[in-house]
């Protein structure tokens, strides 16, 4: 392990040290190890960019050692080489920005193998974390970020990426970015992660020719979301394969909860999901082939009344399947969702709603305007 204090990083949150701290991962460069950032506040105004095999950047703790970037374009920390490498992070820090961002990531990684990047704390960035390329099983673990601007994290590209423990708080533009932005990926795991005040909490959106595949959300919470709370939409061209959710909530968001859309978006299995007290439906299907939610819970959503609105709106698709769960009031704070469950005229599908409580809606609890194709049995409320 090397000090960056030895190469002339002086971390008095005045002196630009970053030719020191560049020096300093030079150093270990050409075979690996731990780059030191003592306590202090350490002000750079360009990107630190590491290249080579197993360079980590180790602080104090989010309390004692800070980076200050003073550039509102750049990236701060870059991992990033052609060949790829294997092994690397960075951890037990802040990254702070001094000005407002209007580009760049606190942390990009591109094309590599085997990052790591655990307890930090980022805050006013444009996007946070950008993994993209062909990265490979890179983990994040302990990861806040707040005051973003453009994404928290993103994944555009590589596979095996895990989450764990990473919130965000506080998106501070809005404007259709995202807490946790997945575009291209082969295996996805989210667990334990949360968003408040993130325009979308989770939005998996491939474009044309992209894909994600196998994506696995565990224990998480998506709460007061600016827009829908959690996305899943392959688009005209796009494909989503394989979404494995376990008990986690959408909550208190300012539109819908969860929505469900695409015409390649297909094989979603649900249990123990919860949607409440949105301001828009609990959920919104418009396309999908086969979403299965056991035990899934839509309660209290139209939570300030607005008209028409449901605890889970199915307009498209076929291969929906309820089993249990509820669809009604939240708590004893009453409910406007006018039905528990709605299949529209435009849904020509297979359906099946099982073992579902629908009591306790503003109307009825569930409508059927769609065909034979549907089937409700033994559901209480309807």
């Amino acid at each position: 392990m090397i000090s960056v204090l030895n190469y002339g990083a002086v971390g008095n949150g005045i002196a630009d040290d970053t030719t020191a701290i560049r020096n300093a991962i030079a150093a270990v460069g050409a075979t690996g190890g731990m780059v030191s950032f003592p306590a202090g506040t350490y002000k750079i105004s360009g990107t630190l960019t590491i290249s080579s095999a197993n360079v980590t950047l180790v602080g104090e703790g989010i309390g004692a050692t800070r980076i200050v970037s003073t550039s509102t374009t750049g990236d701060l920390i870059k991992f990033f080489a052609t060949p790829s490498f294997t092994g690397g992070g960075v951890k037990d820090m802040t990254l702070d920005f001094s000005g407002t961002a209007t580009a760049g990531a606190a942390i990009r990684i591109d094309g590599q193998r085997l990052i790591s990047l655990e307890n930090l704390w980022i805050l006013r960035p444009f996007q946070g974390v950008v993994l993209e390329g062909d990265n490979r099983t890179c983990r994040l673990r302990n990861v806040d970020i707040s005051d973003h601007l453009g994404n928290a994290f993103t994944v555009n590209g590589g596979g095996n990426q895990y989450f764990d423990n990473c919130t965000t708080y506080n998106n501070v533009a809005g404007g259709g970015t995202a807490a946790f932005l997945v575009t291209q990926a082969e295996g996805v795991w989210l667990d334990k992660c949360v968003s408040q005040r993130a325009s979308y909490g989770l939005r998996v959106t491939p474009a044309a020719s992209q894909y994600v595949l196998d994506l696995w959300i565990d224990a998480c919470d998506f709460d007061s979301s600016i827009s829908d709370g959690v996305v899943f939409d392959s688009g005209a061209s796009g494909r989503i394969t394989t979404v494995n959710w376990n008990g986690s909530r959408i909550g208190f968001g300012n539109a819908r909860g969860l929505v469900i859309d695409g015409s390649h978006t297909q094989n979603l299995q649900f249990s123990n999901l919860r949607s409440e007290k949105n301001l828009g439906h609990g959920m919104v299907i418009g396309n999908v082939l086969g979403a299965q939610f056991a035990n899934a819970s839509f309660l209290g959503n139209a939570a300030l009344g607005a008209a028409n609105t449901f605890g889970a709106n199915i307009i498209g698709g076929t291969g929906v399947v309820f089993t249990g769960g509820r669809s009604g009031a939240y708590s004893d704070d009453g409910n406007n969702q006018k039905y528990g469950i709605v299949f529209g005229a435009t849904f020509t599908g297979d359906a099946l709603v099982c073992g579902t409580d629908l009591r306790g809606n503003q109307t009825a609890g569930a409508f059927n305007g769609s065909g034979p194709g549907v089937l409700f049995r033994d559901c209480l409320g309807f």
